[in-house]
Formats: structure tokens, sequence, C-alpha cells
């Protein structure tokens, strides 16, 4: 796909006050049924765009097997604070760096959650109720967890280790 989008290298990100959108792949169950309405994963980047505060910036890594999609790439709308990685990048050894990780239900905020990093979740998923995980429904939620990022500590090591510990005891292996 040839797109008017620029992409930087991690090497370019400037990780203060700065939110990481790790794109899903899609068609995929993680944003279809389990992300509700935000199936269309610009309206995440939208709802972050409206509610962050300006001096946030906003960092999108497209899925390094499906890239911007055409249709995600003209729905979505760039501004000032607003950069695509390039999907090929490796993200784990900049993660920590990151002020928090927005997804819909991926992997990435599995990952912020062991590495004790803040995570905004648009949808429904096994570690929504973690320990740092703020569950997104409209704009004043994305306000009320920064608030709360801002004003508390980081997650400590007993906290996540009980949070595991009671995943641990109340979930069995499966299969999706």
């Amino acid at each position: 796909i040839k797109n008017k989008k620029s992409f930087i290298s991690m090497t370019a990100v400037d990780f203060e006050k700065s939110v990481l959108v790790a794109l899903h792949y899609q068609p995929e169950c993680s944003t279809s049924p389990m992300g509700g309405p935000l199936v269309h994963q610009d309206v995440l980047i939208g709802m972050l765009q409206s509610a962050l505060p300006e001096d946030f910036k906003i960092y999108v890594k497209p899925h390094i097997r499906k890239g911007l999609a055409r249709k995600l790439n003209t729905r979505l709308k760039s501004d000032s604070r607003t950069f695509f990685i390039n999907s090929n990048e490796k993200i784990e050894p900049y993660l920590s760096n990151f002020s928090f990780v927005a997804t819909v239900t991926g992997t990435i905020g599995w990952q912020a959650v062991i590495n004790k990093i803040p995570v905004l979740m648009f949808g429904d998923y096994f570690y929504q109720n973690a320990p740092f995980v703020f569950k997104i429904e409209k704009l004043e939620d994305i306000s009320a967890a920064i608030e709360t990022i801002k004003n508390s500590k980081s997650v400590g090591e007993e906290v996540l280790n009980d949070y595991l510990n009671a995943l641990d005891k109340m979930t069995f292996d499966g299969w999706v």
C-alpha cells in the first residue's frame, strides 16, 4: 500500500509523555467481537487525540503482518503529535520508556502489565482487572486514567505477584 503517513524509527521516539498504540491484525477476534465498537482502531486513536493533554505524543505501530491497512489509513486523522513507527521495528526493548500503552485487547497490553506499565484498555480481555489497567469506554475515562496514573506510584512487585497468583488460581488452560 502506498500511503501518505510518514514512519519513524524507535530511536527517534521522544518518550516523555508518550503513549504506544500497537495496532491489531485484522480481521481478528481481538477487535471483533472483543473490542466492541472499537473494531475500527482509528476510533481508539481519535479518542486519544481528543482526550489526551496537548503535550502527550501518540506513537502508532502498525501490525507487522498487516501494516497500515488501506481502509484504516484513509480513516486515520493525523495531527502534529501522532507518529507512526515502522512496523518491522522491535518495540520490546523500548516498552518501559512509554508513559503508558493503549490497546483494544492486544498482547502489547499484557506485556505492559508484566512490565508494570499502565494500560488503557478499550476492549475486554483476561488481564482487564490487572493493576494499572484502566477500562476505557468514553473520553472521560481517558482523562480519569491519566489523572490516576499521574498521582499514583507504580505497581509494586508484590501487587503484581498477588494479581498473577490470583489469575493463576481463577483460570484454566483453554483454546480459543
